[in-house]
């Protein structure tokens, strides 16, 4: 069962990328999604250990993808809070939400199923 606040995030999802993106790249945007929140977790980023918004948003993405789209994708992570962002000197600094462990691990687990990497 969806909370208030679940049905609401996928209601703005779903318009956005019905009218914005098209169907056709809502499947890409949940691929971008899933890895941005494994990138973040292979690398143990949960407060201390971090990346900066930039690095996140260009590194381990084709070309095409790159840049808007997946500062986009970043930025509804965060929206949602299941990515925490600060300010650090020179960019963001982002890391995993120790209280969103729950969805992470269900973002996880869809990202090595589509992979095929195994389980957690």
């Amino acid at each position: 069962m969806q909370t208030g606040e679940e049905k609401q995030r996928e209601k703005r999802d779903s318009v956005y990328f019905k009218v914005l993106l098209g169907d056709s790249r809502k499947r890409l945007a949940e691929d971008v999604r899933e890895t941005l929140v494994y990138k973040l977790w292979r690398d143990k980023c949960w407060g201390a250990g971090h990346h900066g918004y930039s690095n996140l948003t260009r590194k381990g993405f084709p070309s095409h993808v790159r840049g808007k789209f997946v500062e986009h994708v970043l930025d509804s992570l965060i929206k949602d809070r299941i990515i925490i962002s600060r300010p650090s000197g020179h960019d963001y600094q982002c890391f995993l939400n120790r209280e969103k462990l729950a969805e992470i691990d269900s973002i996880i687990k869809k990202y090595l199923k589509r992979k095929g990497i195994g389980t957690l």
